[in-house]
């Protein structure tokens, strides 16, 4: 078995993600339809999470603790982007900051390519910034597959060539056998991953990916 499943299919949801979005803000012609763009797919993901978060509260306020087993139930949760029992949403929160960080570089003028340079520089700050804040590790071993989707609309070409194809192989290879060695490191899951994610762009080229609207 490959290990760290839930890595490996974060990353997966990162880089499916990240071809979605970038490819339709690339469609929009202005700042408006842009940022009209943003608010409504803020809105389909806030209106899921409100009700989630009423549903856990209720079920924890009318079922008695030696049922739940909970301690904690605060309505004030809802303001950190967290559940009322205290589960950290982070996955949720990682998507939302996704989700402003390439709208705001849409608002600027400039290239496709200078974009998913900005992107990628942004991304690895967080990751070291995480990293020697000692964050837990699932807040960015996975992210980084964003930024390879982002950048395969404008660089399918180079993403889905044979050496990448190969590359990316010999890295997933390399992330497997380590991992079943019992040697973790931070840097081996999140390379790992990305060599997984490219291989699933390799494999994508030339098909039709779901537009973001249905992810």
């Amino acid at each position: 078995m490959i290990p760290h499943w839930g890595a490996i299919a974060c990353s997966l949801f990162f880089f499916m993600s990240g071809y979605g979005l970038f490819s339709s803000l690339s469609a929009k012609d202005s700042p408006y339809s842009i940022w009209k763009y943003l608010l409504t797919h803020l809105f389909k993901l806030l209106v899921p999470f409100i009700l989630s978060f009423a549903l856990t509260w209720a079920v924890i306020e009318i079922l008695p603790p030696d049922i739940t087993h909970v301690g904690e139930n605060r309505l004030a949760n809802i303001f950190s982007l967290s559940m009322s029992n205290g589960t950290n949403m982070w996955f949720f929160k990682i998507i939302i900051l996704n989700y402003l960080i390439t709208t705001a570089l849409f608002s600027i003028k400039t290239s496709s390519k200078t974009r998913i340079i900005l992107l990628l520089a942004i991304h690895l700050l967080l990751i070291l910034l995480c990293y020697a804040a000692d964050v837990p590790g699932y807040w960015y071993i996975s992210n980084s597959a964003f930024v390879l989707g982002a950048a395969m609309v404008t660089w399918s070409r180079i993403i889905t060539s044979k050496k990448i194809l190969m590359l990316s192989v010999a890295v997933a290879a390399v992330y497997i056998v380590l991992s079943c060695l019992d040697i973790n490191k931070t840097p081996v899951i999140i390379l790992g991953n990305v060599g997984l994610c490219s291989i699933a762009a390799w494999c994508l080229a030339g098909h039709d990916i779901p537009d973001s609207r249905v992810i």
